[in-house]
């Protein structure tokens, strides 16, 4: 399966979701677009730990392997 194809799935999935609870959620839509406000500030600050933590491990390697050939 190409990386493409489960993204394009996992985005339409997304959206269908959210249509979803919005349509069916028993709290007002006030507070259900505050709590999904949360819920994404709280996934994009996972997403930039993650990359930092995934680009400190990179340099680490890249200066290891350039010690190494050196």
């Amino acid at each position: 399966m190409r990386i493409g194809t489960f993204l394009a799935g996992a985005i339409c999935g997304g959206v269908v979701a959210s249509a979803a609870v919005l349509l069916f959620a028993p709290l007002a839509g006030h507070d259900v677009r505050a709590r999904l406000r949360e819920q994404v500030d709280y996934l994009l600050a996972d997403a930039r730990d993650a990359a930092q933590d995934n680009r400190r491990f990179m340099e680490r390697r890249l200066q290891h392997l350039s010690q190494r050939n050196a």
